[in-house]
């Protein structure tokens, strides 16, 4: 199992980043499995425009072939304006799903745990945005509820400082790898469809 972390933010070493880095590293302890963290803000991606994911080329194709790769995923995102972050979005309006956008569909079928990161707790539905177009439009399954922290539960050092946090990471992480096996043994559960 290959579990790959997405750290959509600007900011390549901030507080979504050790969400993302802290559930990852403990999903793949519990196999253990391989892990790939992704964050966004080292990558010069292409803005979404139409060209067909199989079509780009450099950090864009790049960064498309390690979703190909993964058979789980961990999202990660702060929030603006409660909402999930344009970096993050970008990527998404650069994936396919095997339709009309390209043959792969890295998404679909696929297990993805959602974190997110705030400077207070009165943003955590901004994820409901991101967790339907990953259910509604990509067919992936969202371990729930997603999980929401604001950056002082994090120490500057990059550790999860609150004892509930980690356990709720740690509780994500066993979720998140517990789905992707179910999924791999369950013919149904591979073959969900996009609402169109």
């Amino acid at each position: 199992m290959r579990i790959v972390g997405i750290v959509g933010s600007a900011n390549a070493r901030g507080a979504t980043a050790t969400l993302v880095d802290a559930v990852v590293s403990r999903a793949g302890a519990v196999g253990p499995h391989e892990t790939d963290v992704i964050a966004l803000a080292d990558y010069q991606l292409a803005f979404a425009d139409g060209t067909k994911a199989e079509a780009q080329t450099g950090d864009t194709r790049a960064v498309l072939e390690r979703l190909e790769a993964g058979d789980a995923f961990v999202l990660g995102t702060p929030m603006y304006r409660a909402s999930y972050s344009g970096v993050l979005k970008n990527l998404l309006d650069l994936v396919s799903r095997g339709r009309w956008d390209g043959a792969a569909k890295p998404l679909e079928a696929r297990a993805v745990g959602v974190v997110a990161t705030g400077a207070s707790l009165h943003h955590f539905l901004g994820l409901e945005p991101l967790i339907a177009v990953l259910v509604n439009f990509f067919s992936a399954y969202v371990v729930p509820p997603g999980l929401y922290a604001t950056s002082d539960q994090v120490d500057t050092t990059g550790q999860v400082r609150d004892p509930e946090l980690a356990r709720r990471l740690q509780q994500l992480a066993e979720a998140l790898v517990a789905l992707t096996r179910a999924i791999g043994r369950d013919d149904a559960l591979q073959r969900p469809t996009p609402q169109i």
